[in-house]
């Protein structure tokens, strides 16, 4: 049905002649009810498709391992809209706008995304997951097939990223306890979470090298 309802649209962009102007972007927002949605390990509650496509503004390149986190959509679609963001407006997403173009493009160094009091860190090799478990993802993207359990590593370089991730993750403000809507929220969600016999514990609370 999303199938559907996507052609649809897309045939009234070119019903309108403008196809050649048009940028269409499908993603999920989680992962899927009964397989990932919720879960704390590795990445499946969170990684999700992401598919775009513009015959006249954006080149194609197929798949990709590129680092693209929801805070890099608003300044991607105000670079290709040509738009300029308010002064002052703070962003904390980087535009992939040059490598839809494909235009030179570093990529994203990290990503990161929380889930009440679980926090992930993921960049091309390394992996935190929700629940404090760390992986050598090498050059797998399976998810979970592939990926290497280095939790309780204590090799130079295992030791090496996770000391970089917990820098990275000193510099992104954790959910505020003390704000009367979040604070409840995060109460019940670690409640829910106990209960299903998956605490919620944020890296910072575990114990390991730091």
């Amino acid at each position: 049905y999303v199938d559907f309802l996507i052609e649809q649209d897309w045939a009234r962009v070119v019903a309108e002649g403008l196809e050649e102007k048009t940028i269409l972007m499908v993603a999920g927002d989680n992962g899927t009810a009964g397989y990932g949605k919720g879960r704390l390990t590795s990445e499946v509650a969170l990684r999700t498709p992401f598919i775009v496509y513009g015959p006249g503004c954006v080149k194609p390149l197929g798949p990709c391992n590129a680092l693209v986190d929801f805070a890099d959509f608003l300044p991607t679609l105000t670079e290709l809209a040509g738009a300029q963001v308010p002064e002052g407006y703070v962003l904390d997403g980087r535009s992939f706008a040059p490598f839809l173009r494909g235009q030179p493009f570093s990529g994203r160094e990290w990503i990161h995304s929380f889930l009440g009091t679980a926090r992930w860190l993921r960049d091309q090799r390394w992996l935190l997951d929700g629940a404090g478990n760390f992986y050598d993802c090498g050059n797998s993207r399976g998810e979970t097939a592939g990926y290497r359990d280095v939790t309780t590593s204590t090799a130079p370089e295992v030791l090496a990223a996770r000391s970089r991730f917990d820098s990275i993750l000193r510099t992104i403000p954790a959910p505020d306890r003390d704000d009367p809507v979040i604070g409840p929220a995060l109460l019940r969600f670690e409640q829910k979470t106990k209960g299903a016999g998956k605490a919620a514990t944020t890296p910072a609370a575990k114990s390991r090298p730091s």
